[in-house]
């Protein structure tokens, strides 16, 4: 593929400054809820909970800590999943700008990251799909998944399967994932070292083509 190389790379180097300046955004949001979970003390272990474990309120209306921890760690998580996905689709739209192509990430297969890596992989021959960093990301969408779309519960052995991948626990008394702010951070972690990688796969490009 003919393209202007120094184009390209000033391109990409601009896009993926911004793009670590939200990894570090997310780092100092997840520290800041973490830090203000702590005060509230909602940053336990739902094996530690029982079901005497509910906050009062004026009247007689309770409302269960097991219920409001999960949602509060599978919603960061979810918030998270989709924020990284939208900015790395992004990152094809400067790809292809700065190729300089009419062909863009939405005529190839797929959706999310699964969509960005097939669409890089069909220009560049980078072999995304197949390294441990995308493999990696894609664990952790498959738990976004079930607690986005099945409440975080888990009935069969694929679907418990999925959460094990991610070393993520399973709290067999509330029939729920168990989200902890520790895998938020997990999760965070190894979407900035897939994003490495994959800038990382885009520099090299240029590197290629010039010892053509």
């Amino acid at each position: 593929m003919i393209f202007d190389s120094d184009e390209f790379v000033n391109d990409i180097d601009g896009y993926k400054r911004e793009f670590m300046k939200f990894i570090e955004q997310e780092k100092k949001n997840l520290g800041f809820l973490q830090s203000k979970l702590e005060q509230m003390g909602l940053v336990n272990s739902l094996s530690n909970l029982t079901t005497a474990d509910y906050f009062e309120f004026e009247g007689d209306e309770t409302v269960s800590k097991t219920d409001i921890i999960h949602s509060l760690h599978s919603g960061l998580m979810i918030t998270t999943c989709g924020r990284f996905e939208y900015h790395l689709i992004l990152l094809c739209t400067v790809v292809q700008r700065a190729l300089g192509i009419g062909i863009g990430h939405k005529e190839v297969h797929g959706s999310g990251i699964r969509n960005v890596a097939t669409y890089l992989d069909a220009l560049f021959k980078l072999k995304i799909r197949k390294s441990a960093e995308y493999k990696k990301v894609i664990d952790w969408l498959e738990v976004r998944n079930l607690l986005t779309h099945h409440y975080g519960t888990a009935e069969t052995n694929e679907q418990f399967e999925k959460i094990f991948n991610v070393d993520m626990s399973f709290d067999h008394d509330s029939n729920l994932i168990f989200v902890s702010m520790h895998d938020c951070h997990r999760l965070l972690k190894d979407f900035e070292t897939f994003s490495l990688f994959l800038f990382n796969r885009l520099e090299s490009v240029v590197d290629e083509s010039e010892e053509l």
